[in-house]
């Protein structure tokens, strides 16, 4: 299956020292798919994958921000990883790969969750619906915007009925 994934809440990619420095990381690493969250891009370009994968021969997918929040990046390998369908919900990215050459499916799910209370359960009430229609292994990662416990309490809501759901919809994810 996947050899290595990397997955990295990146906080904007506007300045050329990011992406200069997510570059160096990346290469050193040398994971078969990157997934970038928070990329701030209103519009996402295979310029702008490249000035970060190095490499115009990469296969990729985006989620353009809102505003001045949101936005995922996933490139990976051609030729390790074949996207065999692909869909783009309201805060995350799923594309269906199949292992070169051809021997595996499997789907990454990457999430960048809103900030806003009516959104997060929406959300939640999505990703659960498209889960439904997994036929494959699936990896899910992400930024929910979501806390399990009030331990995980760092400057997030800490609504317990909002937790109360986030930890019922990992239940039904079987994650």
């Amino acid at each position: 299956m996947v050899s290595s994934i990397f997955i990295w809440n990146v906080r904007g990619l506007g300045t050329e020292e990011k992406r200069d420095r997510i570059k160096y990381i990346v290469g050193r690493k040398n994971p078969k798919i990157v997934a970038l969250i928070e990329t701030k891009w209103s519009t996402c370009s295979i310029e702008q994958i490249s000035s970060i994968s190095g490499s115009r021969d990469v296969g990729w997918k985006a989620k353009d921000a809102s505003g001045s929040s949101g936005g995922i990046a996933i490139y990976r390998d051609k030729n390790l990883y074949r996207e065999v369908t692909n869909f783009i919900g309201s805060h995350f990215i799923a594309i269906e790969f199949e292992d070169i050459p051809g021997s595996k499916y499997w789907t990454l799910v990457v999430v960048y969750g809103p900030q806003n209370r009516t959104e997060k359960l929406r959300f939640m009430s999505e990703i659960e619906a498209f889960y439904r229609q997994l036929q494959n292994p699936f990896c899910l990662a992400g930024d929910f915007n979501l806390i399990r416990s009030h331990e995980d309490y760092i400057g997030a809501d800490r609504n317990s009925d909002l937790m109360n759901k986030f930890n019922e919809t990992i239940d039904n994810l079987a994650v």
